[in-house]
């Protein structure tokens, strides 16, 4: 679509993310995933969005929206990247169908940001808001819970280092990411 563009890797469970292999995924319990026993890992569905700004609101829109899910022996990861605004229509469209495929959403901080922003641009192009009664583990509020009186703070990249030994390098701030 113009305005619109969709970029599809693969990356294989087999990838090492920091210190641990993505395929470790696979064996963690239901359980600790928070998400209903015997849920197979290939109904979970990861989400995170990038904005052109945090204050919320009809103002604030996508301007990328990355998925990713399991299947077979891979993370297949989808990227909508909005060259303009012409092209959100489609985009909402496409990231529709993934999500009605999945039983579960998983995101870092989703249920507060990245949820309620996608409900108002579903919501404002008058369409079906596929999030609305989807299960949705959100990985903030589990790291809260789990390290938030034991590590200075939880951001997602001390997440990272702490439990995979996972150093960016050459990161950019997601503040930036508007101006970028």
């Amino acid at each position: 679509e113009n305005g619109l563009i969709q970029i599809d890797n693969a990356v294989a469970l087999s990838h090492r993310h920091g210190k641990v292999t993505l395929g470790e995924l696979r064996d963690a319990p239901s359980s600790l995933l928070g998400v209903p026993e015997n849920t197979p890992i290939e109904n979970l569905l990861f989400f995170d969005t990038e904005t052109t700004g945090l204050a919320g609101g009809t103002g604030t829109a996508a301007i990328l929206i990355g998925l990713a899910r399991i299947e077979a022996d891979a993370i297949h990861i989808r990227q909508y990247f909005l060259t303009g605004f012409g092209g959100e229509p489609a985009m909402l469209a496409a990231t529709r169908d993934w999500i009605d495929e999945a039983a579960h959403l998983v995101s870092f901080n989703g249920k507060s940001f990245d949820a309620p922003l996608l409900a108002a641009r579903y919501r404002l192009a008058r369409s079906r808001d596929p999030l609305a009664h989807k299960g949705h583990l959100d990985l903030l509020h589990a790291t809260r819970r789990a390290f938030g009186g034991v590590w200075q703070d939880c951001r997602l990249q001390t997440a990272e280092r702490r439990l995979f030994g996972l150093y960016r390098d050459d990161d950019m701030p997601g503040a930036l990411i508007p101006q970028v």
